[in-house]
């Protein structure tokens, strides 16, 4: 929800560098007003991606909400789906990200947020270098996933990891 109209520099996160994301995002958290919401990997895996990603879409719209204290005259949707059990009227657009300014937004907000969470797991987990791939399945990643195996924080529905969790458990003579 914009406290002003005035993002109309702002595009969608895949389409800016890493240091315009973050003069964005500050620029974001001053004239709108934000919410983030995380689920991890074990609800992920529990749910699916798509229901935990509207699930945490619900919760952020409410704790907007709750916050500013006002009720968007809608809510617009990167992608194909609706927010289940969010009772306002909701408009899902493919590719919202790249045409709707507060969708841009919120775009921004999510990836420099995930970029500083992985930063904060490079610490964690040291020799998987997830500052540098964010943990998106790059060569390297996939490459340490079959060297080192899962963390904690890895999907075990995740295809690469569950082929990895599958060799192991066969090296175990778990089949």
């Amino acid at each position: 929800m914009e406290k002003t109209t005035d993002l109309g520099k702002i595009r969608d996160s895949k389409r800016l560098t890493a240091l315009q994301r973050e003069k964005f995002y500050e620029i974001i958290y001053t004239k709108c007003w934000c919410s983030i919401s995380l689920r991890n990997s074990e609800e992920i895996d529990h749910l699916d991606i798509l229901q935990a990603s509207l699930l945490a879409m619900r919760d952020a719209v409410n704790s907007v909400i709750m916050s500013s204290g006002k009720c968007p005259d809608i809510v617009y949707l990167d992608g194909l789906y609706r927010i289940p059990e969010l009772n306002y009227r909701q408009k899902p657009i493919v590719k919202a990200d790249n045409s709707i300014p507060c969708v841009s937004a919120a775009s921004i907000v999510a990836k420099v947020t995930r970029d500083e969470i992985m930063r904060g797991y490079d610490e964690v987990y040291p020799g998987w270098n997830f500052k540098k791939h964010k943990g998106y399945p790059t060569k390297m990643h996939l490459q340490t996933l079959e060297l080192f195996g899962p963390t904690q924080i890895h999907r075990k529905t995740f295809k690469p990891v569950e082929k990895v969790l599958r060799q192991h458990d066969r090296s175990l003579g778990e089949d």
